[in-house]
């Protein structure tokens, strides 16, 4: 008679699951409209030491809005803007 045996190997390390519950910690933090964590954001010791890079402009929001607001313009109170779902796609 022969027997065999299937031995599986972890699918994660201890080291993936130190990451990976780290990380989802992290996620779970309290952040401002800023995206800060609000324990850094709200720290008096960080008083003055924020700074704010220009603006960056998301062009996928800009072309969205821009149909956007062509489609009510089309379609005025029948545009049926509270229901339409809409996606942005990169031309080649």
């Amino acid at each position: 008679m022969i027997r065999s045996v299937t031995v599986r190997e972890p699918e994660w390390s201890p080291w993936d699951v130190r990451v990976v519950a780290e990380a989802r910690r992290h996620e779970r933090q309290s952040r401002g409209h800023h995206g800060r964590l609000l324990d850094e954001a709200t720290d008096p010791n960080n008083m003055g030491r924020f700074t704010v890079p220009p603006p960056t402009t998301d062009f996928a929001a800009k072309a969205l809005h821009e149909a956007q607001a062509e489609w009510k313009k089309a379609y005025g109170e029948q545009a049926g803007m509270d229901h339409l779902l809409w996606t942005v796609d990169l031309a080649d």
